[in-house]
């Protein structure tokens, strides 16, 4: 993860999207990867060097999309009824005005 990291923040500046010596951090972490349905998850992320305002959002993605929170750091824990692929996304606007995100994907069985 770090290299992507690494790698957006050295294509931003490469592209002058981000101003020199500005920081981009985001991370997204969903536990455990492959849960039981109905049992809890917990959902953590934490941003640098975005924007306060629009906050970050975290969505959630299956057959439908839910925005699950609204905020550049924090944590949830959910249960996911129904069994199969979703998709967890952590949307932010990075300080130069450049949007960035993050996604992981979790297996409900």
């Amino acid at each position: 993860m770090a290299l992507v990291i690494l790698d957006l923040i050295h294509t931003l500046a490469r592209h002058q999207l981000l101003p020199q010596g500005e920081q981009l951090q985001l991370q997204l972490i969903v536990q455990p990867r492959e849960p039981l349905r109905d049992s809890p998850i917990v959902v953590s992320w934490s941003s640098v060097g975005m924007r306060l305002a629009p906050p970050c959002r975290v969505l959630v993605a299956s057959s439908t999309s839910a925005t699950l929170a609204e905020a550049n750091e924090g944590s949830k824990t959910i249960r996911l009824g129904s069994a199969g692929t979703y998709k967890f996304t952590l949307e932010c606007k990075a300080m130069g005005g450049v949007d960035v995100r993050q996604t992981t994907t979790v297996l409900v069985k």
